[in-house]
């Protein structure tokens, strides 16, 4: 069930070999506010930049509130989710928190046995190179079940291998040829977070992103936001509490969406500042 993830892993791991940083851990999978202490370096840490960052012995990573951040160690290939209000200490093939809990993932974790076919996988480049860039479906959250993930693929043309993930395993694995898929129907559930991967036919770059449904209900309210008019000139202020709304769910994508029609509609207007960010 996992197959394309041990690969996806391997490959990440050969790739990451560097003498520059003798990396113990990959992030995986972030949720809310947790940061990254590395001497005395502190880095904010979000799932729009920092999927598949190394993470290094000595290294230190604490959440905040409902934070959580999900790391796959290169030594055991298990992965652990570092749970809400934690601070973490990163060891070579350990964690140890001095404030919190971690878990570890079943759905993430891998066999820490790969086949021989792995052996001859190698990485080139950079994992975050432009070239394969992910537009729709990072760092949001969505009311639909039936979301259009979306990507921009300049490296060689050809198809990518799109697998998508939850905490219980793999849901999806598809080559796609073009730049979108619309995850079918009966895959996702209300009210779960999801990490999926991209990799290029030679396997020499890869992409990854999250997005997480939102509650049944709170779809629900969306869904029926959504099918309203656009954009009657004496309601601005029942369009700005939408807005407002949808950035509150986590809705950044759609937010964006309607904050673009709002300043084309509203040219007179700063919606920011009407939105008092």
């Amino acid at each position: 069930m996992l197959k394309f993830f041990q690969a996806t892993v391997a490959a990440i791991l050969l790739l990451h070999a560097a003498p520059a940083l003798a990396a113990g851990w990959l992030i995986f999978d972030i949720a809310g506010d947790a940061q990254l202490t590395r001497g005395r370096e502190v880095t904010p840490l979000s799932a729009s930049k920092h999927l598949l960052t190394e993470i290094a012995a000595g290294d230190s990573i604490a959440t905040k509130g409902n934070g959580k951040v999900t790391l796959v160690s290169t030594a055991t290939n298990d992965a652990f989710e570092i749970g809400a209000n934690a601070v973490v200490a990163v060891g070579e093939k350990e964690l140890k928190a001095s404030k919190g809990t971690f878990t570890q993932q079943k759905g993430y974790a891998l066999p820490k046995k790969k086949p021989m076919a792995m052996a001859g996988l190698v990485m080139r480049g950079d994992p975050h190179r432009e070239c394969l860039k992910i537009t729709r479906g990072t760092a949001t959250a969505t009311h639909t079940l039936t979301p259009t993930l979306q990507w921009q693929n300049t490296c060689d043309g050809n198809p990518v291998r799109l697998s998508l993930f939850s905490g219980e395993g793999l849901v999806l694995e598809q080559e796609v040829n073009g730049g979108e898929l619309t995850v079918p129907q009966g895959l996702l559930g209300y009210g779960q977070r999801y990490v999926w991967l991209l990799e290029t036919r030679r396997r020499d770059q890869l992409a990854a992103a999250a997005f997480r449904t939102l509650p049944e209900e709170t779809a629900a309210t969306v869904a029926g936001l959504l099918g309203k008019p656009c954009c009657r000139r004496d309601d601005l202020a029942g369009h700005l509490s939408d807005l407002f709304f949808l950035r509150d769910q986590g809705l950044t994508e759609l937010a964006d969406e309607k904050q673009a029609v709002l300043a084309r509609e509203y040219p007179e207007i700063d919606i920011n500042t009407a939105l008092g960010r």
